[in-house]
């Protein structure tokens, strides 16, 4: 080094370009700077301190030599002059002989000096007039000091700290405590008082373990502590109840964290928080997943829990009648792909099913009768899909399996032997109706007579194959169209009192929209049955209507419908060779109003009110 220069480490000194010292006390820089005088025997003595405002080593207390030779001192940048230098570095500097320098600004009047830096605070620089000042106990004894004064520089900073800490705690409105090295309280905070219920004095007069519910949990937090003291953690969280000054649990969660150490064993600060409402939403939250989970495997259906990933439905969670219904232990197929465990290899059924999981992935329930791979074999199901959203950012779903294979099949039978029924019925009643007709002109008397008996018969077979078409037509689904219920039944009243000349009247008020044309079939029904098994009846049609329900009624004042019959097509008697409805009519009616999504009720006293009660379009 150039000038004679040397370095020296200094145990207290540290990187000064981040250093923060802030303002010290007159006194204390008067302190120092003599204590260099009397100790060192240096008249020429200066103290610079970092301010972290300016970045700059700023003189703040020199002794009266240099204050005679050089009033006003140069401030330094700490990346600038000798100061600036050994500040950087955390090291001693000496200057041996200035004169030997061309880039020396610093020297003044000196000859020789040491800068040694003061820590994270600044540097104390020493001069002389004489070269080669500064010998190695000369250069130790500064160390001594400066490491002295960096000390007392960094305790008075932690006071300040200390005051300034306890002036926020203690006007604080969060939950706060702080415990002292034997933990005991030192301060608590008056929310945290009022929370438990006691004054500020007489909180910190218990003994903080008192106020803790649970034995365990005081030895949970003692080894906390002394984690934290052991330097195995930063901060610790710790949930526990306290008890109240009534004897209730509070449950809280408590963050703890160390204060300055000043040489002893570290004091404690914690935040308390209170975890009343958040206790309560996870005791719902556990309660709810109970039922989820009971419901889930308890469900006679099958359903698996999916996870779209990338287009691919793979599989979560399966419940019991899922590994019973299609064979597979839950465990065994957990993230496979849905599809390639259930679906045949119709190539048809593979690209529908595809179809249904964009729909699902995107969002959209969906309803669809589907054929599925079983352990016994292909079945059909109604299936379900239902997304949710787990909050994850994936794509999730239920997907439920009623098995509705017997009743597709019985669907298909009765299909087939209604058409094959009807279509025989008719032509076969056609045959006999043309032979009946040949007779009836070949005959006479007695066998003629019979022969008219036997086209009745024919006839009535062939209403009853009719009105058999007429009941899958009226319950087949389709969307339903409001009519206005109002108009309808009057339109029927009237059409059925010019084809059959009954008295046929009308209580019609307040037009309500409901149903859809299946409601004229019904009506149709309904007076045919009043008008065909009473003589000369009187018959009255009515509507009525509340904010949710449209009521339609016929009336009636003759004998009324049997009882048997009553009983079958109100399901109190079994559908037997005995008893069975003498047509369909009654069938019709029910079925047409279950299918509209409505209820018939039967009033038989003094005659027979048939009342249909239908939801309202507009409801």
């Amino acid at each position: 080094m150039s000038g004679r220069a040397r370095r020296s480490a200094v145990g207290a000194a540290g990187d000064g370009a981040g250093a923060h010292a802030g303002p010290q006390t007159t006194a204390g820089r008067r302190h120092r700077r003599r204590a260099a005088e009397d100790v060192l025997g240096f008249e020429r003595n200066l103290v610079r301190l970092y301010d972290p405002e300016t970045g700059a080593l700023e003189p703040v207390a020199r002794t009266d030599a240099v204050a005679d030779e050089m009033p006003e001192r140069p401030t330094y940048a700490v990346d600038e002059g000798l100061p600036g230098e050994a500040f950087q570095a955390g090291e001693t500097l000496v200057i041996e002989d200035h004169e030997e320098r061309s880039d020396d600004d610093d020297r003044g009047p000196h000859r020789s000096s040491a800068y040694l830096p003061l820590g994270e605070h600044g540097v104390l620089c020493l001069g002389s007039e004489r070269a080669d000042a500064f010998d190695e106990t000369d250069v130790s004894m500064a160390e001594i000091l400066a490491a002295n004064a960096a000390d007392a520089l960094d305790r008075v900073d932690r006071e300040r700290e200390l005051r300034r800490y306890r002036t926020v705690v203690e006007h604080g409105r969060d939950m706060m405590f702080v415990l002292d090295e034997d933990c005991a309280f030192d301060l608590v905070t008056r929310p945290l008082a009022d929370r438990l219920g006691y004054d500020r004095p007489s909180l910190r007069a218990r003994s903080p373990r008192s106020l803790i519910a649970d034995a365990d949990a005081v030895d949970g937090i003692d080894d906390a502590i002394d984690r934290l003291r052991g330097g195995e953690a930063d901060d610790v969280a710790v949930e526990t109840d306290l008890l109240t000054a009534e004897g209730d649990r509070l449950p809280v969660e408590i963050d703890l964290s160390l204060l300055p150490d000043e040489g002893g064993r570290h004091g404690v600060v914690g935040v308390v928080r209170d975890r009343t409402d958040l206790r309560r939403a996870r005791e719902r939250l556990r309660d709810e997943q109970d039922r989820f989970s009971y419901l889930f495997d308890s469900l006679p259906d099958p359903v698996v829990e999916t996870e779209f990933v990338d287009g691919r439905p793979r599989v979560r969670s399966v419940n019991p009648a899922f590994e019973d219904v299609f064979g597979y232990d839950a465990a065994s197929i957990r993230d496979r792909n849905l599809n390639d465990l259930l679906l045949p290899p119709d190539e048809d059924v593979r690209a529908t099913a595809r179809a249904l999981g964009r729909r699902a992935e995107q969002g959209q329930i969906v309803h669809a009768e589907v054929r599925r791979r079983t352990d016994d074999g292909y079945r059909d199901f109604l299936f379900r899909g239902i997304p949710f959203d787990r909050g994850d950012g994936g794509r999730w779903g239920f997907g439920i399996y009623t098995d509705i294979s017997d009743q597709r099949e019985r669907e298909r039978r009765i299909q087939v032997l209604n058409r094959v029924l009807r279509h025989n019925l008719r032509n076969d009643m056609t045959v006999v109706l043309g032979v009946a007709d040949y007779l009836r002109e070949a005959l006479d008397g007695e066998p003629a007579d019979r022969v008219g008996l036997l086209e009745r018969t024919a006839e009535s077979l062939v209403r009853m194959s009719e009105r058999a078409r007429e009941v899958e037509r009226a319950v087949r689904s389709g969307d339903r169209e409001p009519v206005d219920v109002a108009d309808v039944a009057a339109d029927v009243a009237a059409e059925f009192s010019a084809s059959s000349g009954a008295d046929v009247r009308t209580d019609v008020v307040d037009t309500a929209l409901a149903g859809d044309e299946r409601l004229r079939t019904a009506l149709r029904e309904l007076l045919e049955n009043a008008v065909r098994h009473n003589e000369a009846p009187s018959v009255a049609v009515g509507v009525r209507t509340d904010d949710r329900t449209v009521e339609v009624s016929v009336s009636d004042d003759g004998a009324g419908i049997p009882d048997r019959e009553l009983a079958v097509v109100v399901g109190d008697a079994e559908i037997t060779q005995l008893t069975h409805s003498r047509g369909l009519g009654l069938w019709l009616v029910k079925w047409t109003t279950a299918s509209m999504g409505g209820t018939v009720e039967f009033d038989r006293d003094g005659g027979t009110t048939v009342t249909l009660t239908l939801p309202r379009a507009d409801a």
